[in-house]
């Protein structure tokens, strides 16, 4: 290879190799960005990764460092064609625009520009492994060119916005992915403060987050640039300051299109999730069609659930299934005939065993919907008690899901409260009263404390 530089650029599986020389500064600027790269020397020998490509790869750094790179990224043994053809550009092209081919479970491609392909007079290759004296010929003046060269090469064949700031928030240095991002030319940022092109943080937070950044060493956040033309833009940014230097690098990355993307998803998943909710209401007002002397149980039986799992700190997302799951958690009452349902005195044990099936007829019914959430098994265990009493199948304490141990007290809390076609609504505190004797025994213990703490200190009652 002489005396030039290669740097080369492959992603195979979103993993970028970068050949290159051994440099502190270098290195420490390449690791510091935000994509995945492993820094190799000449000999295909791995001399660093960024963070980015031990968390794509979950790998450790001290585990890869001195592997050979066909070792990472195998060949078939039968098959060195790959091989052969990285080490005829990396020692014998100058001026390469062609792609080569790697074999990574699956076939990936790289391609040398002529961008990277610098060749600065009298530079001279250090390499990993090579005396401490030929390391030091790197203060000579043709080799402080060389990494110079090497550094540019590196900055301007990125895709994302590069910015090198000092300890007071000047910039000192940026590429051209940068003024393309923000409208600026080179020129016009080298005069100004990396606060302005903050469009979220004020000066004075700028200021603050700078000198967060010096005592970390290192952020990533995101937030909005603020171009020339007054535009704003959504970024990432990845940061790290070198003690040694005093030096800033910023990786400044475009998601415009990853947050519509993200938009897109997520206004999908709303649609989704309001799909969901409507098609079980339907289900419910079917179930309240086949019994409508207990219209109105599987909403409030819902709210209840939902209610008692925020009160005991359920996040939002999982209180959502609770309602979905209270909504049809009689659905199997479908299966069981109209005139035990509304009977008036007491069920016959033939006709209470007809009712009890309603929790497996539900199971039956929703377990082969996909929902992303266990909704079937739940409203299987619905009835199921604490001491292993319960029913369909005298499931215990540690045997029951928590979200049907809170339907459970949901259900009886309700039941008990409401009319029904044998009795009168006996009320609240009817309901309590029964939570309270059961606590532990049938019915969990935090749920019923969670329950009971919302009626007696917060004053709750069941919604229609």
């Amino acid at each position: 290879m002489d005396d030039g530089i290669l740097s080369l650029f492959i992603k195979p599986w979103a993993a970028a190799m970068v050949f290159s020389i051994e440099t502190p500064d270098f290195r420490a600027l390449l690791e510091s960005a935000p994509d995945p790269y492993l820094i190799l020397d000449r000999d295909f020998i791995i001399i660093g990764a960024t963070d980015a490509y031990l968390r794509a790869t979950m790998t450790r750094r001290e585990g890869i460092l001195g592997l050979s790179v066909f070792d990472v990224f195998p060949d078939n043994p039968d098959d060195r064609q790959a091989d052969g053809a990285v080490r005829y550009l990396i020692h014998r092209v100058e001026d390469v625009t062609e792609f080569i081919r790697l074999k990574h479970q699956g076939v990936a491609q790289g391609r040398l520009t002529e961008r990277m392909t610098t060749r600065p007079p009298g530079g001279k290759i250090i390499e990993a492994g090579e005396p401490e004296a030929v390391r030091r010929e790197t203060d000579a003046p043709d080799n402080v060119r060389l990494k110079e060269t090497l550094y540019r090469s590196a900055i301007e064949t990125t895709s994302e916005g590069f910015l090198e700031g000092n300890q007071d928030g000047r910039i000192m240095d940026v590429n051209e992915a940068l003024t393309k991002l923000t409208g600026y030319s080179r020129e016009e940022l080298l005069t100004m403060e990396i606060a302005m092109l903050d469009a979220v943080e004020s000066p004075e937070q700028t200021t603050e987050h700078l000198k967060k950044i010096l005592e970390r060493g290192q952020d990533r956040f995101e937030t909005l640039l603020r171009r020339k033309d007054g535009r704003t833009v959504p970024v990432e940014v990845s940061v790290s300051f070198r003690r040694d230097t005093g030096l800033l690098f910023g990786f400044i990355r475009d998601v415009t299109e990853h947050k519509r993307d993200a938009q897109i998803i997520a206004d999908y998943v709303r649609q989704l999730e309001s799909m969901m909710d409507e098609t079980l209401i339907a289900v419910s007002h079917m179930v309240e069609k086949r019994d409508p002397y207990t219209a109105g149980h599987e909403r409030r039986v819902a709210a209840i659930a939902r209610d008692i799992s925020r009160e005991m700190g359920y996040e939002a997302q999982e209180s959502k299934r609770l309602h979905y799951a209270g909504l049809v958690h009689d659905v199997g009452k479908i299966a069981i005939p109209s005139d035990i349902l509304s009977k008036p005195g007491t069920l016959s044990p033939i006709e209470y065993a007809l009712v009890k099936e309603h929790a497996n007829e539900g199971y039956e019914i929703l377990k082969d919907v996909r929902f992303p959430f266990p909704l079937a098994e739940i409203i299987r265990q619905h009835h199921e008690r604490i001491d292993g009493s319960g029913y369909p199948r005298g499931l215990k304490d540690g045997e029951i899901l928590p979200e049907a141990k809170i339907l459970a007290v949901a259900d009886v809390v309700e039941s008990i409260s409401s009319h029904r076609p044998y009795r009168p609504a006996l009320g609240l505190g009817a309901a309590v009263a029964e939570l309270r004797a059961q606590r532990g025994v049938l019915y969990d213990t935090a749920v019923v404390d969670a329950f009971i703490g919302m009626v007696t200190e917060k004053g709750y009652q069941i919604s229609e």
